[in-house]
Formats: C-alpha cells, structure tokens, sequence
C-alpha cells in the first residue's frame, strides 16, 4: 500500500473517530435546538397576534427585539450543530473524493470503447454507402442489359414485319399477267435470316447517328461507358439461333399462306376484269378492306412479339435484381451495440441565436415565464440536440454543424 493510500486511511480513520464521538451526543444538541426552536417560535406567535389586532410603535419595537432575539437564537443553534454538521460534511467529502478520484479511469476507459466503436460505425456507414452505392449500379446494369436485350429482339420483330409486308406488298400488287409465275416466286422465296439482313448493332448515343444502329436513349447515371458497350457486346455476341429460327419459321409460314391463297386472289382478278364498273367497285373495296385488316393484324402480331420481349427482359431483371439486392444485405458488417447523440459544433458565437431562435419556435415560445427564465445556453443546445436525434431534424446553417457521438453499451 501506498504511502498516500495510507495516510488518507488515517485521516478517515481519525474523523470517523471523531464523528462516533460527536454523534454521542447528537441527540442532546438536537433536544436542546427542537426546545429553542419552540420558545423562539411561541414567543413570536404572541407578539405578532397582538401585533395584527392593530400595529403601533410599541408592538414595533417589541417585534424588533423578538428579531434581534431569534437570530441570536439560531447563531445558538448553529453553534451547538456545527462540530457534528463538519465532521459528517469532511467525511461525506472524504468518500465522496475517492469516487471523484476513480471516475477519470473510469472516462477513460469509456472514451477508448467509444472511440472504437465510432470507428467502427463509420466503418459500416462506409461501408453501407459504398454497398448502396454499388446496388444502385448493378441494377442500373441490368436494366442496360434488358434494355439491350429488348433492342435486339424488337429488331429481329422489325426484320419479321418487314419482309412480311414485302411478301404482302408482292401478293397484293399481282395482276392477271405475273401471277402464274407467282407461286414458283413464294415457293423459292428463302426463309433464312441472313439473305436479307444483319445481326442487329447496338450503341452508346453519340454526335455522329450512324444508319441501322439502335442507341441507348435513357441517363446513365452510374455505369462506365467502358461497362455499358462490355455489356452491349454481350448481348450482341449472344447466340440468336433461337431468333434466327422463329423469323423463318414467321416467314416460311407467310410464304406458305400465301400461295394457298393464289387460287382465290386469281379468280378474283379475273373477277375483277370481268365485273362492270359498279361490281368491279364493290370487288375492289372489298380487296382494300382485305388488306387494311392484314395490316392490322400484322401490327397486332408485332406488338405482341415487342411486349413479350419486354415482359422477358422485366422478369430476368426482377430475378437479377433480387439476387443484387440478397448479395448486398450478406455483405453488410453486424451493427456495433452503440447508444448514438448528435453533438452540435458551433463556427462562431452567432451560432447560438439560431440555437435560440429554433428552441423559442420548438419549446421555448410554449414555456411559463419562470421555467423560461431558467433556460441557459447550454441547456437549449442539448435540446437542439435531442431533438436532432428524435426527429432527425436539423438546423441548416454554415454556423452549425452535427456530428454524430457513440457510446459503446
């Protein structure tokens, strides 16, 4: 033990020593105050009864000396309690000092805990807003890539409609002279995708528009254009044996109903040449409306193919994006067990009217005079603290700044 220890020791030792002493006789000071405390008190009662019947000189004079009196009588009473009165109050500091004196090593080893524990939840505030970060790229990715993909597949619908509206075009455009020769022409029409056209071209929008190039036409707000044409090359190197495969089957159909229908398209041909004028006006309209209803059902035929792309590009992005999205939540770090305060910094002492101003709007304008008159500086920071952290409300100002604080629990 310690030199210092154990002179503390003796000096507590020694006033509880005295202490025991005085305490022995408490209970006589204390019976001789309760007794001087109740003539003072009757005495006074007598005089001021009579001085309330109807106040004059002498009864001032006589409450006069009762005052003179009383105060003498309790400097008596504070003298008879204060040997016991000082030796509790030097005890009482005595204890009292040594918790005082634990206490730093206490904070101390606090502050370390909480010093850790803010970096570790800056480390996770980090590392949520790099994991948002990429999530919100990694969806914007795959919405480019379905994207793309709907490009790609609305071209090979395009290339469909096109040459079924030239075997159309072809079909209504025959006459009497070349329709003979008509069914040799669909018969020996070919069905592959690369007699007529090229694998569909993607791009990113750029200044020069370059002809039969479809362009990204929405904001990129977080990929690279380094990962957007990764992406479009991609789905450009995909293998479209399954696109190239339903546009001939699309068109060797096509070609196939309409040499079925050569037959009747002759026969209403000659119809035609024969009819009168009204006749051949009324074969002639019907033709027409033959061919509007063709039209139509060749358009219905395209929209659906471009809304089933669309609706398997959503799909495969609601899947990847889920998957995103479960990647993102196993990545997170375990929450610190933390108590969290925000701690208000002031730039200047002007800080402290928008502190006042925003406690009056918030508390203080609510407030009885006597509690408002009681408010300090400090005290309105801490509500302005407080309430940050409730509310989640801020004061907007270059004069103030909040920083977050957390306790380690």
């Amino acid at each position: 033990m310690s030199q210092e220890n154990t002179a503390v020791q003796q000096t507590v030792l020694l006033q509880v020593n005295q202490l025991q002493q005085i305490v022995a006789t408490a209970p006589e000071i204390l019976s001789q105050n309760i007794e001087s405390k109740t003539k003072a008190i009757d005495a006074g009662n007598k005089i001021i009864e009579l001085a309330k019947s109807g106040m004059n000189d002498v009864y001032d004079a006589q409450l006069a000396t009762y005052i003179t009196k009383a105060k003498k009588t309790i400097d008596a009473m504070n003298e008879r309690r204060k040997p016991f009165t000082q030796i509790v109050d030097a005890v009482k500091k005595q204890f009292t000092t040594l918790e005082a004196e634990l206490k730093p090593t206490i904070d101390e080893a606090q502050k370390l805990r909480d010093d850790c524990t803010t970096e570790k939840m800056k480390a996770k505030q980090e590392e949520e807003r790099q994991s948002r970060v990429k999530l919100e790229k990694d969806k914007e990715l795959i919405e480019i890539r379905g994207y793309c993909e709907v490009l790609a597949a609305n071209y090979f619908s395009n290339c469909i409609d096109t040459t079924k509206n030239s075997i159309i075009k072809y079909f209504n455009e025959l006459t009497l002279e070349n329709i003979d020769a008509a069914d040799k022409s669909l018969e020996t029409a070919s069905t592959k995708f690369e007699s007529r056209y090229d694998l569909p071209v993607i791009d990113l929008p750029s200044d020069t528009i370059k002809p039969g190039v479809m362009y990204i036409d929405f904001e990129i707000k977080h990929a690279s254009d380094e990962e957007v044409v990764e992406i479009i090359n991609s789905v450009l190197n995909a293998d479209f044996t399954g696109k190239k495969d339903h546009y001939s089957r699309e068109i060797a159909a096509t070609l196939k109903e309409y040499r079925d229908k050569l037959p009747s398209k002759k026969a209403e041909l000659e119809a035609i040449a024969k009819a009168g004028e009204e006749e051949k006006a009324r074969l002639e309209e019907a033709a027409k409306k033959r061919q509007q209803e063709e039209a139509e059902r060749l358009a219905r035929e395209k929209s659906e193919r471009e809304a089933k792309a669309r609706e398997e590009a959503a799909i495969a992005a609601s899947a990847a994006t889920a998957g995103a999205m479960v990647d993102a939540s196993i990545s997170a770090t375990e929450t610190p067990n933390v108590k969290e305060k925000y701690q208000i910094k002031l730039k200047n002492n002007a800080g402290y009217l928008l502190l006042v101003q925003f406690w009056f709007e918030k508390e203080g304008k609510a407030m009885p005079v006597d509690k408002f008159e009681k408010f300090t500086f400090d005290r309105i920071k801490r509500f302005c603290e407080s309430y940050a952290l409730k509310n989640e409300e801020f004061i907007e100002s270059p004069l103030i700044s909040y920083e977050p604080v957390y306790k380690a629990k």
